[in-house]
């Protein structure tokens, strides 16, 4: 799939710092269903905010929910059959956030 670069840079992105990828598994369903495209904006060294992100950790690729307070992030899976998990900040740096999901193609 692909995205015009008039309409990216018409919702305020920079085309070049953009990447399209497909949703595999169940974990953030019903919010991203598995083989959804989703639509990243690459890190850009702003500060990260409460939402949708693709990140690796534990050697893997996941889309997860992610909540920001002072004392970590809470990575949270929206199907309630997966548990959160919580990252202290001494662990943050096994945190590689790949971007913010900011778009989203159901697959009906």
């Amino acid at each position: 799939m692909a995205f015009r670069t008039e309409w990216l840079r018409r919702e305020g992105f920079d085309p070049v710092k953009m990447a399209v990828i497909r949703a595999k598994g169940d974990s953030m369903e019903p919010t991203i269903n598995d083989g959804d495209v989703i639509l990243i904006r690459l890190k850009n060294g702003e500060a990260p905010r409460d939402g949708l992100y693709v990140l690796r950790l534990d050697g893997g690729l996941f889309v997860k929910r992610l909540q920001f307070d002072l004392g970590g992030v809470r990575i949270i899976s929206d199907n309630p059959l997966y548990k959160s998990r919580d990252l202290s900040r001494s662990e943050l740096a096994e945190l590689d956030l790949v971007g913010r999901v900011v778009w989203a193609g159901k697959k009906f």
